[in-house]
């Protein structure tokens, strides 16, 4: 089923070893044993892919080199309280914007980008997979935010208390998100024992109960199965393989809902309860409202929000955050590098583009209820930026480097074809 030798290759050949190493530790930082500090470790590498892509012959995007070039504007106009730190935190995510998002449109960037979306891709599986088997062993290192305390009860008080090897349940819900699409594509376009893995890292999804992942994540996967095929009777024959799984391994899952239900105060089937984000979501708009062209200021609330020591804040979500903080002007902006992103990975209809545009609109979803765009310090918002960029730069014969049977294979490629027969 699983070939170390071939995984092996697969890294070496398109990832590359010390691009995979630094992702892992990028990586590192989600998780809740650290031996060392990631966050010191998380920016170096950062600014240094970031500064290995504009030394190496950087070309910029328009309309990511005039969203970047506002938000500097947006602060000297709107002026936020210096308690938000907003220089601060515009140069945190100026680090990830050119490192992740598109940017940079040269070759060498497109590359380097491309190594390190997979070599994530790869570490999110493998946190996924783990923390299904933490679930059933009793180990979690999610710990209480109140006084730091090792929760134990997760299997009995499951509503978002586990978090398997990751620092918490909203971390592991979209990693989780991210890994069941992709074990999904490979099950669909290589080898269906990857059934396996997407079922596992589908429960640890489930064992997050993260409601916005779990929602985002299905519309992932309808992604995927949509856009992989131009034809109706092969889209048709792939949606009912995932039913028919569902529906034969219910009695397996069924019991991984109790998280869900209880988080949600009540039965699924009644619907999502969206009380704990009603009121940031009404904040937002009230905000926007305010000031509806510049916003009230990069990184920032009004005062009717809540700030945590730092000028920590947490908008409930990042659509709302882009509206009310930059204004009209930059959500105008960030629709079209979105939409832009959207269209290139999804239009051509394949297999190798539709899972790029599948996380892509699996974590764009899950945004509506995370605040986390603008947060440089934030995986996901690496996460978000770099499936921007990488759906950006999504072209079948470039990204692949094979024929057109070749072309399915993104995160997993066969061994080279012979000479001459791949596409440069």
């Amino acid at each position: 089923m699983f070939k170390l030798k071939s995984f092996l290759q697969y890294i070496k050949t398109n990832i590359g070893w010390p691009i995979f190493i630094l992702t892992i530790i990028i990586t590192s930082k989600t998780l809740g044993l650290r031996l060392f500090n990631p966050d010191f470790f998380y920016y170096c590498i950062l600014i240094s892919i970031s500064v290995a892509m504009l030394i190496k012959g950087a070309q910029f995007d328009m309309v990511c080199g005039v969203f970047l070039m506002y938000i500097p504007i947006n602060i000297l106009i709107t002026d936020p309280p210096s308690l938000f730190i907003p220089w601060l935190r515009f140069g945190l995510f100026a680090i990830i914007f050119i490192t992740a998002s598109p940017l940079i449109k040269s070759d060498y960037g497109k590359r380097l980008r491309l190594r390190v979306f997979r070599g994530i891709i790869i570490c999110c599986i493998i946190i996924s997979v783990i923390s299904f088997f933490c679930y059933f062993l009793g180990i979690n290192m999610m710990r209480s935010q109140w006084d730091g305390s090792a929760l134990l009860d997760f299997q009995s008080q499951n509503s978002g208390t586990f978090g398997g090897i990751t620092t918490q349940s909203m971390i592991l819900g979209p990693i989780s998100g991210i890994a069941t699409i992709v074990c999904t594509y490979l099950a669909l376009n290589r080898n269906k024992k990857f059934w396996i893995f997407a079922v596992m890292c589908a429960g640890s999804l489930l064992f997050s109960a993260s409601r916005s992942s779990l929602v985002a994540t299905i519309a992932g996967e309808i992604t995927l199965v949509y856009f992989s095929s131009r034809y109706f009777g092969k889209t048709a024959k792939r949606i009912m393989q995932v039913i028919l799984i569902l529906a034969f391994t219910y009695p397996l899952w069924n019991g991984a809902l109790s998280g869900l239900e209880a988080k949600n105060k009540g039965d699924l089937s009644a619907g999502i309860n969206l009380d704990s984000r009603t009121e940031k979501w009404e904040i937002r708009i009230e905000e926007w409202k305010e000031s509806p062209i510049f916003g009230i200021g990069f990184c920032s609330v009004s005062s009717r929000d809540l700030v945590a020591v730092g000028g920590r804040i947490e908008p409930g979500s990042s659509w709302l955050a882009i509206l009310s903080m930059t204004g009209s002007i930059g959500f105008i902006l960030f629709i079209i590098i979105f939409l832009r992103a959207a269209k290139n990975s999804l239009s051509p209809r394949r297999p190798s583009g539709a899972v790029v545009g599948a996380i892509l609109i699996m974590l764009c979803l899950h945004m509506i209820a995370e605040g986390h765009i603008f947060s440089g310090g934030s995986f996901l918002c690496l996460l978000v930026w770099l499936s921007i960029g990488c759906a950006t730069d999504y072209v079948p014969e470039k990204i692949l480097n094979f024929k057109k049977r070749y072309e399915s294979h993104v995160f997993y490629k066969l061994p080279q074809p012979p000479s001459g027969a791949g596409s440069r």
